[in-house]
């Protein structure tokens, strides 16, 4: 081989495996999502619907595997194990999602929306900002999903602060909101994670449980309950939330899909999720469950108490303004 032919071979060489030596596609980004929605819920119906709207997109460059109805323990579980990496993802109640985030929960306070609409029209206008305070703690939210309106469900009748004397109420062990009503309210709670709320009510160490009317019933502890107080305590709100060390994975194009997808899925599951609630009283109705009528001194009972608690919180886990700033939207949206 003369001199000239050993310094074109490496060349020609490096030419050759270019074109015969396929370029390997990168591996398919999954994220592993857990949830204590029940497998056959509608929350999950939706989340399965856009996981495979996702995989369609992106050609199975991205996929969703999920693991519903608790496998994962309760949602301060599966916080745990997204910042562990064990998950890289959680369809969470705002429990969950104050744990990676608390200035969330200016969306659940309580008796703060009238109705549906000015919780959508709101949540638009500080969702950019709620999304970069998540951002920072290291996720990303994928869509908001709620669970409803919030009720009472007793075993014994409640219609106001003075009946909770015979009532063992259920405080989630880690949810500040009803906790810190509860306190201020003077009711005695029994603190329970969520997997023991349906054991409790069983074994009779608690009667007195809220949720939303789905939630409850999706639940089962529509069983263990006799009454249902007429009177919503707030709007139980919810997300799809991923990690974004796993997110920063996805291209930057994929990203986009997955966006698009997820959002227009979240905004299908909350307008199924409103509809399936108002089915779910008739439902509790049907079952023998009373709804307790509330007394109008009591409810202004309530909202005063509920005002209180909202500026407690305020103070202690959010950032100066923020409620403000909500309210101000809220006045806005009734044309106060």
């Amino acid at each position: 081989m003369t001199c000239f032919s050993k310094l074109l071979f490496p060349v020609a060489l490096l030419v050759a495996l270019s074109v015969t030596v396929p370029v390997l596609a990168a591996d398919p980004v999954v994220f592993k999502v857990s949830t204590v929605a029940p497998k056959d819920s509608p929350w999950m119906d939706e989340l399965s619907a856009m996981a495979k709207e996702v995989e369609t997109a992106t050609g199975g460059a991205v996929s969703f595997k999920f693991f519903p109805g608790m496998v994962s323990g309760d949602e301060k579980d599966m916080v745990r194990k997204m910042r562990a990496g064990q998950l890289q993802g959680a369809a969470l109640t705002g429990v969950g999602l104050q744990m990676i985030e608390p200035n969330t929960l200016v969306l659940q306070l309580p008796m703060l929306f009238q109705s549906y609409e000015e919780l959508d029209k709101v949540r638009d206008k500080v969702d950019a900002k709620l999304q970069g305070y998540v951002n920072e703690k290291g996720f990303v939210i994928l869509g908001w999903s709620d669970l409803g309106w919030m009720y009472l469900f007793t075993g014994t009748p409640v219609s106001s602060l003075d009946s909770f004397k015979d009532v063992k109420m259920w405080g989630w062990e880690d949810e500040p909101i009803s906790k810190r009503f509860f306190d201020m309210a003077g009711i005695s709670q029994v603190s329970l994670s969520l997997p023991d709320v349906l054991p409790g009510l069983q074994r009779g160490m608690i009667n007195g449980v809220y949720n939303s009317p789905l939630g409850a019933i999706a639940l089962q502890w529509d069983k263990y309950v006799k009454y249902i107080t007429g009177m919503t305590i707030a709007i139980g709100v919810g997300a799809t939330v991923v990690t974004k060390a796993q997110w920063d994975k996805v291209s930057a194009d994929h990203q986009a899909k997955v966006l698009e997808i997820a959002r227009k899925h979240h905004a299908a599951l909350r307008a199924e999720i409103r509809k399936k609630n108002k089915d779910a009283v008739a439902q509790l109705k049907k079952q023998g469950l009373s709804i307790v009528a509330v007394p109008q001194a009591e409810i202004d009972r309530f909202v005063a108490l509920a005002a209180k608690v909202r500026a407690d919180i305020s103070a202690k886990m959010f950032k100066p303004g923020l409620l403000a700033e909500v309210e101000k939207y809220i006045k806005e949206v009734r044309g106060k």
